[in-house]
């Protein structure tokens, strides 16, 4: 086998021209490397962390008012109408220990006859409910105090 030669260069090696150069080549860099993140890359990732916490937290109070407004017109003999409620607004608030909370304001639509709707509201801090608001009273003739009664039948004896 013949070995090639540079030009007579001072402290040249010969090469071999059947060598591989496979020693020379570079291996695959890994999918997933272990560098530093950079200081925008930790922001993003705290701020999509954020988000999801933030999603799941107003998943579970929707919930919650969900459930308390099933109950409420369950009590109250009234059809809960489209069986949700949906956020009206949300904003930072302070609970009674003085720590930040989100307030958050559920608006749902119900009906005391069937025929109608009426707009109520349910007010959570954090997880807690504060309030549940059934709107103002019916337009009952009778002057009746919400909720409306229902009438007796004039045909029947008392």
């Amino acid at each position: 086998m013949e070995v090639a030669r540079r030009p007579e260069v001072p402290g040249a090696r010969p090469i071999d021209a059947g060598a591989s150069l496979a020693h020379c080549r570079q291996p695959p860099a890994p999918l997933l490397s272990w560098r530093a993140m950079t200081f925008l890359e930790v922001v993003a990732v705290l701020a999509a962390a954020g988000a999801l916490a933030l999603l799941w937290t107003s998943l579970q109070a929707r919930e919650a008012a969900n459930a308390a407004m099933r109950a409420a017109c369950r009590a109250e003999g009234l059809l809960f109408l489209d069986d949700t409620v949906a956020l009206e607004s949300m904003r930072p608030a302070r609970d009674r220990e003085g720590r930040m909370a989100l307030r958050r304001v559920y608006g749902f639509e119900y009906s005391d006859t069937g025929d109608n709707r009426r707009k109520g509201s349910v007010t959570m801090l954090g997880s807690r409910i504060l309030a549940v608001d059934m709107g103002p009273p019916t337009d009952d003739p009778q002057g009746a105090d919400f909720p409306r009664t229902v009438p007796r039948d004039p045909t029947t004896s008392a």
